[in-house]
């Protein structure tokens, strides 16, 4: 399946058009919106993480698919198409669900994130008042709209 994003309606029909004569499957999206609803997410925020010095990419949506444990991802690719390069990563096949957002990335990278995710869960922090947050071993720095934080965990 091709997902084709395009805001001119001529241009889009045309290149829709021409790649299902050639026998590609093809749907075509006149806004990046558009595209992510006809996903069944409802995208409303999209990260990128560096956790343990591999990348990740984080994704809360309004309606989270129910997933159980790391699976292959549907999503592999679809960021980088809507955002650009700035949110492609070199492995985007495995994805779990944590605390309402789809994590994307290598196998290795996702259940790392899990492990230490479920670590340093704070049931009091206000995500939407975060302006950045810096995760490490056992330590958690957040630059919050009433200050910046530091809180230490024991993960082991």
């Amino acid at each position: 399946m091709i997902y084709y994003v395009e805001d001119d309606d001529s241009i889009r029909e045309l290149v829709v058009y021409t790649l299902c004569q050639m026998g590609m499957e093809t749907k075509g999206f006149a806004a990046p919106a558009d595209f992510w609803s006809q996903m069944e997410i409802g995208l409303q925020e999209l990260a990128r993480l560096w956790c343990r010095s591999e990348e990740l990419l984080l994704l809360r949506c309004s309606s989270a698919p129910a997933i159980e444990g790391v699976v292959p991802c549907p999503w592999a690719g679809f960021c980088s198409i809507l955002f650009g390069n700035a949110f492609s990563l070199a492995d985007e096949r495995w994805c779990a669900l944590s605390s309402g957002w789809i994590v994307i990335g290598s196998e290795r990278a996702v259940r790392h994130y899990l492990q230490k995710a479920s670590g340093i869960a704070r049931k009091d922090w206000n995500v939407k008042s975060t302006k950045a947050a810096v995760f490490a071993d056992d330590l958690l720095l957040s630059c919050e709209e009433d200050g910046i934080r530091m809180e230490v965990y024991k993960t082991y």
